[in-house]
């Protein structure tokens, strides 16, 4: 099965599909295995064949965290929102810290217009990841959407002091501050500071 995680990570995906299933042969029940196959299966547009994988591997052990994420993240891609709600969610339940499945718990709420729930699943991930500039960049986009911009700018800010080159947020920024008539910051907004504190 090394071989196998070995060739997804190198693309080789004709060899990684034939070994991951000699080693669900050989080892039926396997969840990393099944797991494995369903990415090949997803990265391959083999879709359904994917959820089957996925869906085997939840079989086999239910506390395996990667396959109702990665169930989360193909039911998302296809446009099934609530369905990759609740694999973000099954998966959440298994590891509460895993920031990529608030992170994107949070965005399948966002497209749904659930902007509370959004705001709270970008917390969650920023209050696990501290240094997670693109949850902070999200949770401010929310925040501005929900026109709370007051609170949207520190995490602008905060995304900015984690990545200085995040030009969205600095844009973000700065449109932030001219729409609460904040001129000197929305001129002075990060990349300028030094400029603007002599």
């Amino acid at each position: 099965m090394l071989l196998g995680a070995i060739a997804i990570v190198a693309s080789n995906w004709g060899a990684a599909e034939g070994l991951l299933r000699s080693a669900i042969q050989s080892m039926t029940g396997l969840a990393e295995a099944h797991n494995h196959l369903g990415v090949v299966l997803a990265a391959t547009n083999r879709e359904e064949e994917a959820a089957l994988s996925y869906e085997r591997s939840m079989a086999a052990n239910s506390k395996y965290v990667p396959a109702p994420y990665n169930m989360g993240v193909l039911r998302m891609k296809q446009n099934r929102s609530e369905e990759a709600i609740r694999f973000f969610q099954a998966a959440l339940a298994i590891r509460p810290d895993y920031v990529k499945a608030h992170d994107l718990l949070a965005s399948t709420y966002r497209s749904l217009g659930r902007l509370e729930e959004a705001i709270e699943g970008y917390r969650q991930a920023v209050k696990h990841d501290p240094k997670f500039a693109e949850g902070h960049y999200n949770l401010g986009v929310v925040l501005g959407e929900k026109g709370n911009l007051e609170e949207a700018a520190p995490s602008y800010e905060k995304a900015l002091q984690l990545r200085p080159d995040f030009m969205e947020a600095l844009k973000n920024l700065g449109a932030a501050y001219l729409t609460l008539s904040k001129f000197t910051q929305a001129i002075c907004s990060n990349t300028m500071k030094a400029r603007c504190s002599n």
